[in-house]
């Protein structure tokens, strides 16, 4: 199942401002958008973030499971959904946008996410 237009749209502008508030690099939101998670500084983290935050999937300091799961079990089943985030949500970094950041490239890297 594909996401309908209105959730592509809704990603866009929360996307849109986002990078407006956080003003990453264009080749580091590039290589992100790309799934290239290396190297990438507090802005980029904190895009991510404020994305994550702003679509409902990140709540009081870690990923809102139930958010998760309403919108990537149509797309991506509910086995895969369940097994990626025991595996991915408890990834840690230095702070919020470093730790969003790290649990986004693993959803990313298991091929189980939304692009924002």
């Amino acid at each position: 199942m594909a996401q309908s237009p209105e959730t592509k749209e809704k990603i866009r502008a929360v996307s849109n401002k986002c990078i407006e508030q956080w003003k990453p690099a264009a080749e580091d939101l590039a290589r992100f958008r790309n799934a290239d998670f290396a190297n990438h500084d507090n802005k980029m983290h904190c895009f991510a973030h404020c994305a994550l935050t702003d679509l409902g999937f990140w709540l009081n300091g870690k990923p809102d499971e139930a958010k998760v799961a309403q919108v990537l079990n149509p797309l991506f089943g509910e086995e895969s959904v369940v097994s990626t985030g025991a595996k991915c949500n408890s990834a840690k970094g230095a702070n919020d946008c470093e730790t969003s950041f790290k649990v986004y490239q693993c959803y990313r890297e298991a091929k189980v996410a939304v692009e924002i």
